[in-house]
């Protein structure tokens, strides 16, 4: 797929660019997110049609640990757009999914598992919002054996989210 072979050819998540905005996130990176929390955002229409390259519509995050290592990790569930590099790659209004696995030295940082796909820095976690930065993210389609995603960050670009903590039963599974 065309898609995917551009996405292989984009550098992976540059480490030194994500230390320095971990470094500049202050008090509201260093303070504890409660655990296991969810957070959401929805774009509505009004939002999609002033930023056109935006590929998400409902975007929701856990923030948990694993029950093995004790590990941070974070599972996405993405809902796509009808624009942007969703429409780009043929995917609008599908779901993805995807897992990633925070830094044991700096839970703050998290990457995808997959070489190549990226990861986040998040900004800041607590009782209120949970944001982060990406220069690189590909999220998969749910339920597909498949490799095949849409990247969060927008345009090969720093992408800064903000979403809301909500009900953890807003976060499936």
């Amino acid at each position: 797929m065309p898609f995917l072979n551009a996405l292989a050819r984009r550098p992976p998540v540059r480490p030194l660019l994500l230390a320095a905005l971990l470094a500049a996130g202050g008090a509201a990176a260093a303070q504890p997110a409660p655990e296991p929390a969810c957070y959401r955002h929805s774009y509505d229409d009004a939002y999609l049609e002033a930023h056109p390259q935006m590929a998400l519509r409902d975007i929701r995050v856990l923030v948990a640990r694993d029950a093995e290592t004790g590990q941070r990790v974070l599972r996405i569930w993405a809902l796509s757009s009808d624009q942007g590099e969703a429409r780009l790659a043929r995917m609008e209004n599908a779901r993805f999914e995807e897992w990633l696995s925070c830094d044991p030295a700096d839970p703050r940082a998290c990457i995808v598992e997959l070489d190549g796909a990226g990861g986040l820095a998040i900004l800041r976690a607590d009782g209120e919002a949970l944001e982060f930065v990406t220069d690189r993210l590909v999220v998969e389609l749910a339920d597909y054996e498949e490799i095949d995603g849409i990247d969060l960050a927008i345009g090969a670009a720093l992408t800064r989210y903000r979403l809301e903590r909500v009900a953890d039963g807003q976060c499936p599974g």
